[in-house]
């Protein structure tokens, strides 16, 4: 090689070596890139931070509890209302002034989750290196500061219209009509907003702090004003009006309906007082210009009385719930396994009116207005049609299935136990099942999936679906949605054609209630006999069915076994995945009859593919 050669080998190997530590480093950049993407996809980006507390790397539900843990709700500080004549001092607590940690949190979230991957990326970054602080927004609870500024404007001799009517605590009167000024309540309330948000500061970038400025220093808020009502003001009415309105504490009452544990229904009665302090927070005076004359009008404060009724609802909202029995047909006796549950919903815009009527015309007692939903059958509805008659039951063998299979059936069939069907309803038996999960109870077994059986959790479902379905068809209930299986299955046969396969959500089993009775659906699992077995009780439907047997045609044989290299496995093994079945069409006839008489006459169609067996064969070695 002549020196020439070697130089240019040796330049273009001093070449590529930065070249390459170049690509690395753009590789790993890459992949950090990518992995730092994928790690905030569901977390607050890192450089984030809430009044100086870093979020960086938490879901948003931990932020929230972090900022509850180190903030609290309530604001720090004093506020310092003044006028021209007096001042008073009053911490945030006591106004009602809060932290809105939510919005603190959603803004968190946001920063850096734009939705545009390079204003994200160009963020983020900007994050890692400067970091992004964010102030929480200061708001005022208007009812618990309402509460403070009125009571402010009794000492400072500046109330709602003072100078024609007064409330001064339980008691009410009037003044001679002289001019001068109102406190301005909420005017006021946004002066206090206004100024302890610029004292809390804005979010800016940078890392922030977690202590506050000069927190000992009351913040000074002037109070606002508005004139009153001139004079010539009738104020008679409204005095008369006041002093009923304050005789007596208002009781609010909910008479609601509640199942006990044997399954009846059971009036159940809540009470709440609201006290004649807060009926004096909730009032509110208006002047109404009427010719030369001015009128007092009493009035309530409707947000306050809301969010009253919305606190309240909280200890009273509930969803219904249906209720599961089970039947001893021996001894004719009905047992409540989970009591069903009235559903509660508190009507808060008719309770609001409710409430506002009750205070103003000074009664004494007043009811929420509650939106309840019953269960779709109670143990009433069973009472009614018993005893039970047994309308129909669908029977399976599970033989031979294994522990895996055997759990699922146990696990699918338990979620039908003692479920009640409303009359004239649809059921379907997917919604009723849920999801199938390794989380929810079911184990790894074989299933069909496509052209392949493979596994996966709920293998033995089918079984469950299968039983059901039969329940249905030989009790003579219209049949909605059914689908064959793929291939004949053992498990399900006799009778072929009589199978029910479910998949979520695709393929699902779904049929009616006909009649005007409720069915009561129990199921067993008889591991000694290997049977499962699904029981429809009701009232007795005054109709015969008749399945025929089934009738085959189109048969095709198996196709050839299908060979499949398994790497894994050692040469010479041979493992078979899956057995042949021949291919078949089925035809069943049901016939329904009523008194006798033919009222119904359908055929059920099954097709059955020809399936091929499957191997698996070892070749790890083969090359050695």
């Amino acid at each position: 090689m002549t020196k020439t050669s070697r130089a240019r080998v040796f330049l273009s190997r001093l070449i590529a070596i930065p070249l390459v530590f170049l690509l690395l480093i753009m590789l790993a950049t890459g992949t950090l890139s990518v992995l730092y993407q994928d790690y905030c996809a569901t977390r607050i980006c890192f450089g984030v931070n809430v009044h100086g507390i870093a979020l960086g790397g938490l879901t948003p539900q931990q932020a929230t509890v972090l900022l509850e843990q180190e903030l609290g709700a309530s604001a720090p500080g004093l506020v310092l209302l003044y006028s021209e004549t007096n001042q008073w001092t009053i911490s945030n607590s006591s106004l009602g002034g809060v932290l809105d940690l939510d919005q603190a949190v959603a803004e968190a979230w946001q920063t850096g989750h734009s939705g545009t991957y390079r204003d994200d990326m160009q963020t983020r970054i900007r994050l890692l290196i400067q970091g992004y602080n964010i102030e929480p927004t200061y708001s005022l609870q208007t009812a618990q500061a309402r509460t403070v500024l009125d009571n402010i404007a009794i000492t400072a001799s500046v109330s709602t219209l003072r100078s024609v009517t007064w409330v001064n605590g339980l008691q009410t009167g009037a003044t001679d009509v002289t001019g001068g000024s109102d406190l301005d309540v909420a005017q006021t309330c946004q002066n206090i907003t206004t100024a302890m948000q610029t004292w809390l500061g804005s979010s800016s970038w940078g890392k922030g702090t977690t202590s506050y400025t000069d927190i000992s220093t009351p913040v000074a808020v002037p109070i606002a004003f508005e004139s009153i009502v001139q004079p010539g003001t009738n104020t008679d009415a409204a005095l008369a009006q006041l002093e009923t309105m304050f005789q007596e504490p208002l009781r609010v009452c909910a008479v609601l309906d509640s199942l006990n544990e044997q399954g009846y229904t059971v009036p159940i009665t809540k009470t709440w007082l609201i006290d004649r302090a807060t009926l004096v927070a909730w009032t509110e005076l208006d002047a109404a210009q009427e010719d030369d004359t001015t009128t007092l009008h009493v009035g309530l404060d409707s947000e306050s009385i809301r969010e009253w009724v919305v606190n309240i609802a909280k200890d009273i909202d509930q969803p219904s719930r249906e209720g599961q029995f089970h039947y001893d047909s021996a001894s004719q006796v009905l047992q409540v396994l989970l009591p069903g549950q009235i559903g509660y919903g508190v009507d808060v815009d008719a309770s609001v009116k409710a409430i506002e009527k009750a205070c103003l015309m000074g009664a004494a007692d007043v009811h929420l207005v509650i939106r309840m939903v019953a269960p779709l059958v109670t143990r009433e509805d069973l009472d009614a049609i018993m005893p039970l008659t047994l309308i129909s039951q669908g029977e399976t063998s599970f033989s031979g299935s294994s522990a895996e299979r055997l759990q699922n059936i146990k696990v699918a069939s338990a979620c039908f136990d003692g479920i009640t069907i409303p009359a004239q309803s649809t059921f379907s038996f997917l919604d009723r099942l849920g999801d199938v999960t390794v989380a929810t109870g079911y184990s790894e077994s074989w299933i069909i999936y496509g052209d392949r059986t493979v596994l996966g959790p709920g293998g033995g479902v089918c079984q469950v679906s299968t039983t059901c379905f039969r329940a249905a068809y030989y009790g003579g209930y219209p049949i909605v949605e059914r689908h064959a299986h793929s291939y004949r299955v053992s498990w399900y046969e006799p009778p072929v054609g009589l199978d029910a396969a479910v998949f979520s959500p695709t393929t699902n089993m779904v049929f009616t209630n006909d009649t005007d009775n409720p069915i009561l659906v129990q199921t067993i699992v008889d591991e000694n006999a290997s049977k499962l077995y699904f029981q429809f009780y009701s009232a007795p439907t005054g109709r015969v069915v008749e399945v025929s047997s089934p009738q085959t045609s189109n048969r095709v044989a198996a196709p050839d076994p299908i060979y499949t290299d398994d790497p894994s496995l050692p040469v010479g093994t041979t493992i078979q995945q899956e057995y042949a079945h021949e291919g078949i069409d089925t035809s069943i006839i049901r016939r329904i009859y009523v008194d006798g008489a033919l009222v119904s006459e359908e055929e059920l169609l099954s097709y059955y593919e020809p399936w091929a067996a499957r191997y698996l064969v070892g070749t790890a070695g083969s090359e050695e």
